[in-house]
């Protein structure tokens, strides 16, 4: 997802077919739940098995799914699984084609943000490692200067 959106003449990037497909499945699996302030519509289970097993996808998928779906608004985790409890997730919004183009690009900014504010940190770190080198380098000529100023006796 850290390429920069297609065109939207191109043809839509297959994550954006496998996102639709996987909250389509959650969607027909999922049932409605009053939450206190009205229903919402709840699915529960292994969402790497459904990715996987169920659907057919990579595991490496899992997270570039997810993480379009929740950037977009499209699901939420209200509870999180592992080792023998099913996750929890809230069924929000319907995913289409522009909602993820639109979602992809803003993921890309922040991606961009991260690695010009990384990248601004790196260049300080090796400013400050070369005026590091330049002060040790300059303690060594004054040290020098100083054991020839203490051999002829002119410093005690």
């Amino acid at each position: 997802m850290s390429q920069q959106a297609p065109d939207r003449h191109d043809a839509p990037p297959a994550i954006f077919e496998h996102a639709t497909r996987t909250w389509d499945y959650l969607y027909e699996q999922s049932f409605v739940e009053d939450s206190g302030d009205g229903p919402i519509r709840i699915w529960e289970g292994s969402l790497t098995k459904v990715i996987t097993d169920d659907l057919g996808l990579s595991n490496p998928y899992y997270t570039k799914i997810t993480t379009l779906l929740r950037a977009a608004g499209c699901l939420e985790m209200l509870k999180r699984g592992g080792g023998g409890s099913v996750s929890r997730w809230m069924i929000r919004t319907k995913p289409d084609t522009e909602l993820l183009y639109r979602t992809v690009q803003h993921l890309d900014s922040r991606s961009n943000q991260r690695f010009e504010a990384e990248r601004a940190q790196e260049q300080r770190l090796k400013d400050i490692n070369t005026r590091v080198l330049e002060l040790e380098d300059e303690i060594e000529m004054l040290r020098e200067r100083m054991d020839i100023l203490e051999a002829r006796g002119l410093v005690a």
